[in-house]
Formats: C-alpha cells, structure tokens, sequence
C-alpha cells in the first residue's frame, strides 16, 4: 500500500491533479481552497486584470499573512521566554532568601 494519494485540486476553476502523503490531502485541499478564495476576492475587487497578475498578488497576500503569523509567534515565543525567566529568577531568589537568612 503506498502512503501517496492522487488528489485533485481545483483553483480558479483550473483543475490539477496531484499526489501527496495520503496524511497531507486535506491539509493540501485546504490551502487550494484558501487560494482560490484569495484569487476570488482580488478578482471580484476588479482593481487588477488578467488571471496571472491576480494568482501573483494573491499568492504575494497568502506569503504576507503567513509572514504576520509568524511574526505574531515569534512575538509570543519571546514573551513566554521572558516570563519564564522572570519565575526562574524568583524561584531563585525565594529559594536563596531561606538560606541567606539561616546563615545570619
């Protein structure tokens, strides 16, 4: 049995088949579906003509959001790092604090 599936996507009401992992059709379809939503939408604004400019901008849009997102992660990443390194210096000290006073 092999692990890749034939799919079809369609795009713009272009269809292409393709293969991928069987594990990774619907996350595939998902993203065909979110171009071709993408497309639409600039396609129906009327503001850019022809079908290759409107795949180019959608797809420069798509790259876009993905780069916010991740840029809100890495945001959130950093935050957490500095809390849990302010906890760990608390810890610390509060750990420290006992032991300096049982010395005097």
């Amino acid at each position: 049995m092999s692990d890749t599936q034939s799919v079809t996507i369609t795009v713009n009401r272009l269809s292409f088949p393709l293969k991928a992992p069987r594990n990774e059709v619907p996350k595939l379809e998902k993203a065909a579906k979110i171009v071709d939503e993408k497309i639409k939408t600039i396609a129906q604004e009327g503001k850019i003509t022809g079908a290759e400019k409107i795949a180019v901008i959608a797809a420069v849009h798509i790259a876009y959001e993905l780069l916010q997102t991740q840029d809100e992660k890495n945001i959130n990443v950093h935050e957490i790092q500095q809390t849990i390194e302010r906890l760990r210096s608390k810890i610390q000290n509060s750990i420290q604090a006992p032991e300096t006073q049982a010395a005097e």
